[in-house]
């Protein structure tokens, strides 16, 4: 299995569906996507290259990603609502970038805690609570946060940016 296609029937990726499936490198959603969770470790050590998470996903679980280390590209529809990011959903993978929805209120412990992550941008409208270690052991060089959002950790890291009005963080 190299890739797949979820129908858009499907409301909820389960629990290990996919965990060490290497070859599998491609998954995507049909248009109009019902999926509103994708559960804990579904994807974890497989080959995954990149991801776009529709827009009907609420949360995603508890290792959700963690050890793709090919996942170079996470990306979100527009209008997402997803809410929550779970413990260590994207550890151990080798994306640089990403942009948080500005639907997600909650990250927990590790969420992004990946080395080869360098930046992090939020929605200027989020309000998202983001776990003191959510950036463990990652190469964060920069992180752009709005005034609601509230950030209690530390990054190595002195380019704390907000095009925003100030936002919390330490």
């Amino acid at each position: 299995l190299t890739s797949i296609i979820i129908p858009n029937s499907v409301t909820s990726i389960g629990v290990y569906v996919f965990e060490n499936c290497a070859s599998l490198t491609s998954v995507s959603f049909e248009a109009d996507s019902l999926c509103s969770s994708i559960s804990g470790a579904a994807f974890l050590d497989s080959g995954l290259t990149s991801i776009i998470i529709p827009n009907s996903v609420t949360s995603i679980g508890v290792y959700v990603f963690k050890n793709c280390a090919s996942l170079t590209s996470v990306s979100f529809e527009a209008d997402s609502l997803c809410e929550s990011i779970d413990t260590e959903a994207f550890q151990n993978t080798a994306i640089v970038s990403m942009i948080i929805p500005a639907s997600v209120t909650s990250i927990a412990s590790g969420a992004l805690s990946t080395s080869s992550l360098t930046s992090v941008i939020f929605s200027c409208v989020s309000s998202a609570s983001i776990n003191s270690d959510a950036f463990t052991s990652s190469g964060l060089e920069s992180i752009t946060l709005p005034p609601a959002a509230y950030y209690d950790g530390s990054v190595s890291t002195t380019a704390m940016v907000c095009p925003c009005s100030a936002g919390t963080y330490s």
